[in-house]
Protein backbone atom coordinates (compact mmCIF):
# COMPACT_ATOMS: atom_id res chain seq x y z
CA UNK A 1 0.00 0.00 0.00
CA UNK A 2 2.54 2.08 0.88
CA UNK A 3 3.87 2.39 -2.58
CA UNK A 4 0.06 3.15 -3.83
CA UNK A 5 0.37 6.49 -1.90
CA UNK A 6 4.03 7.09 -2.97
CA UNK A 7 2.55 7.20 -6.79
CA UNK A 8 -0.03 9.29 -5.92
CA UNK A 9 -2.12 6.81 -7.33
CA UNK A 10 -0.33 6.86 -10.72
CA UNK A 11 1.12 3.59 -11.27
CA UNK A 12 2.41 2.24 -15.12
CA UNK A 13 0.59 -1.33 -15.81
CA UNK A 14 4.22 -2.42 -16.21
CA UNK A 15 4.93 -1.30 -12.28
CA UNK A 16 1.96 -2.77 -10.91
CA UNK A 17 2.49 -6.39 -12.87
CA UNK A 18 6.20 -6.08 -10.73
CA UNK A 19 4.45 -4.50 -7.28
CA UNK A 20 1.01 -6.18 -6.82
CA UNK A 21 3.12 -9.83 -5.69
CA UNK A 22 6.60 -8.41 -5.07
CA UNK A 23 6.70 -9.65 -1.73
CA UNK A 24 6.09 -13.12 -3.06
CA UNK A 25 8.94 -12.53 -5.81
CA UNK A 26 5.99 -13.19 -8.33
CA UNK A 27 4.90 -10.79 -11.33
CA UNK A 28 1.27 -10.72 -13.09
CA UNK A 29 1.12 -11.59 -16.72
CA UNK A 30 0.49 -8.74 -19.26
CA UNK A 31 -2.51 -10.14 -21.85
CA UNK A 32 -3.75 -11.92 -19.05
CA UNK A 33 -3.52 -10.81 -15.04
CA UNK A 34 -3.93 -14.70 -14.08
CA UNK A 35 -0.69 -16.08 -14.97
CA UNK A 36 2.13 -15.35 -12.49
CA UNK A 37 5.40 -15.59 -13.19
CA UNK A 38 8.52 -16.00 -10.79
CA UNK A 39 11.05 -13.11 -11.52
CA UNK A 40 15.00 -14.01 -10.85
CA UNK A 41 15.39 -10.49 -9.70
CA UNK A 42 12.91 -9.23 -6.72
CA UNK A 43 14.29 -5.38 -6.62
CA UNK A 44 13.68 -4.83 -10.36
CA UNK A 45 11.91 -2.00 -11.78
CA UNK A 46 9.89 -4.31 -14.16
CA UNK A 47 8.87 -8.02 -14.89
CA UNK A 48 11.75 -9.75 -16.86
CA UNK A 49 9.16 -11.56 -18.83
CA UNK A 50 6.13 -11.82 -19.27
CA UNK A 51 3.86 -15.02 -17.75
CA UNK A 52 0.91 -15.07 -19.41
CA UNK A 53 2.97 -15.03 -22.46
CA UNK A 54 5.10 -18.17 -21.50
CA UNK A 55 1.46 -19.85 -20.30
CA UNK A 56 -0.53 -19.53 -24.10
CA UNK A 57 2.39 -19.38 -26.51
CA UNK A 58 2.52 -22.88 -27.16
CA UNK A 59 -1.70 -23.05 -27.41
CA UNK A 60 -1.59 -20.22 -29.69
CA UNK A 61 1.35 -21.28 -32.50
CA UNK A 62 -0.19 -24.64 -32.32
CA UNK A 63 -3.70 -23.45 -33.35
CA UNK A 64 -2.51 -21.19 -35.67
CA UNK A 65 -0.62 -23.77 -37.55
CA UNK A 66 -3.28 -26.18 -37.20
CA UNK A 67 -5.63 -23.52 -38.78
CA UNK A 68 -2.85 -22.68 -41.43
CA UNK A 69 -2.28 -25.80 -42.39
CA UNK A 70 -6.23 -27.75 -42.18
CA UNK A 71 -8.38 -24.78 -42.93
CA UNK A 72 -6.55 -22.71 -45.62
CA UNK A 73 -3.91 -24.94 -46.90
CA UNK A 74 -1.02 -23.27 -46.18
CA UNK A 75 2.20 -25.32 -45.62
CA UNK A 76 5.50 -23.29 -44.48
CA UNK A 77 9.19 -24.83 -43.15
CA UNK A 78 9.85 -20.88 -42.24
CA UNK A 79 9.46 -20.47 -38.33
CA UNK A 80 6.75 -18.59 -36.86
CA UNK A 81 7.61 -15.99 -34.18
CA UNK A 82 4.42 -14.75 -32.53
CA UNK A 83 7.32 -11.89 -30.73
CA UNK A 84 10.78 -11.10 -32.02
CA UNK A 85 13.81 -9.15 -31.06
CA UNK A 86 13.54 -7.94 -34.87
CA UNK A 87 10.27 -5.57 -33.91
CA UNK A 88 12.94 -3.35 -32.02
CA UNK A 89 14.70 -2.57 -34.97
CA UNK A 90 11.18 -1.34 -37.06
CA UNK A 91 10.75 1.86 -37.97
CA UNK A 92 7.55 3.38 -37.06
CA UNK A 93 7.72 6.71 -38.79
CA UNK A 94 4.95 8.07 -40.47
CA UNK A 95 2.85 11.37 -40.93
CA UNK A 96 -0.40 11.16 -38.98
CA UNK A 97 -3.34 10.94 -41.25
CA UNK A 98 -4.96 13.18 -38.51
CA UNK A 99 -4.06 14.97 -35.27
CA UNK A 100 -2.68 12.68 -32.85
CA UNK A 101 -2.56 13.99 -28.86
CA UNK A 102 0.99 12.71 -28.63
CA UNK A 103 2.67 14.62 -31.25
CA UNK A 104 0.90 17.28 -33.16
CA UNK A 105 1.81 18.08 -36.44
CA UNK A 106 4.82 16.12 -36.25
CA UNK A 107 6.18 12.91 -37.44
CA UNK A 108 4.74 9.60 -35.85
CA UNK A 109 7.57 7.98 -33.71
CA UNK A 110 5.81 4.95 -32.25
CA UNK A 111 2.54 3.09 -32.93
CA UNK A 112 -0.64 5.21 -32.38
CA UNK A 113 -3.52 3.91 -34.37
CA UNK A 114 -6.10 5.50 -32.79
CA UNK A 115 -5.82 8.59 -35.28
CA UNK A 116 -5.38 6.57 -38.16
CA UNK A 117 -8.27 5.00 -37.39
CA UNK A 118 -10.26 8.03 -37.36
CA UNK A 119 -9.08 9.26 -40.17
CA UNK A 120 -10.06 6.16 -42.19
CA UNK A 121 -13.41 6.27 -40.52
CA UNK A 122 -14.09 9.37 -42.09
CA UNK A 123 -13.00 8.52 -45.61
CA UNK A 124 -15.01 5.14 -45.47
CA UNK A 125 -18.37 5.90 -44.16
CA UNK A 126 -19.45 2.26 -44.12
CA UNK A 127 -16.38 1.43 -42.09
CA UNK A 128 -17.59 -0.49 -38.42
CA UNK A 129 -14.73 -0.78 -35.67
CA UNK A 130 -14.76 -3.40 -32.73
CA UNK A 131 -12.50 -3.70 -29.76
CA UNK A 132 -12.76 -6.98 -27.71
CA UNK A 133 -11.60 -5.90 -24.25
CA UNK A 134 -10.41 -8.28 -21.21
CA UNK A 135 -10.94 -7.42 -17.35
CA UNK A 136 -7.56 -9.03 -16.97
CA UNK A 137 -5.71 -7.69 -19.95
CA UNK A 138 -3.32 -5.29 -19.00
CA UNK A 139 -2.22 -3.37 -23.28
CA UNK A 140 -5.95 -3.20 -23.63
CA UNK A 141 -7.56 -2.08 -20.69
CA UNK A 142 -11.63 -2.13 -20.72
CA UNK A 143 -12.28 1.50 -20.56
CA UNK A 144 -9.55 2.60 -22.98
CA UNK A 145 -11.38 1.87 -26.25
CA UNK A 146 -14.49 4.29 -25.56
CA UNK A 147 -12.69 7.10 -23.79
CA UNK A 148 -9.95 6.49 -26.97
CA UNK A 149 -13.40 7.24 -29.05
CA UNK A 150 -14.96 10.07 -27.21
CA UNK A 151 -12.44 12.24 -25.86
CA UNK A 152 -9.12 12.32 -28.70
CA UNK A 153 -10.73 14.40 -30.87
CA UNK A 154 -12.72 11.43 -32.97
CA UNK A 155 -16.34 13.36 -33.90
CA UNK A 156 -19.71 12.01 -32.47
CA UNK A 157 -20.01 10.06 -36.04
CA UNK A 158 -17.02 8.48 -36.32
CA UNK A 159 -17.21 7.24 -32.21
CA UNK A 160 -20.95 6.26 -32.99
CA UNK A 161 -19.47 3.83 -35.44
CA UNK A 162 -17.25 1.97 -33.26
CA UNK A 163 -18.29 -0.48 -30.82
CA UNK A 164 -16.42 -2.72 -28.01
CA UNK A 165 -17.44 -5.30 -25.53
CA UNK A 166 -15.36 -6.38 -22.27
CA UNK A 167 -15.05 -9.93 -21.51
CA UNK A 168 -14.08 -12.33 -18.16
CA UNK A 169 -11.82 -14.18 -20.41
CA UNK A 170 -7.98 -13.98 -21.20
CA UNK A 171 -7.11 -12.49 -24.77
Amino acid sequence: MDYVKETNLRISPTRFRKEVLREDRKTLGRYDMRFEGVDVDAAGESPSYDASDTGIIGAFVGTLHDYLERELKYESTDAYRPSAETILQWDWKHKPTSSSPFTPGRDQTQPYVAADLASAIRKNPHLKVFSANGYFDLPRRFSRPNSTWTTWGWSRRCAAMCSSDTTRQGT
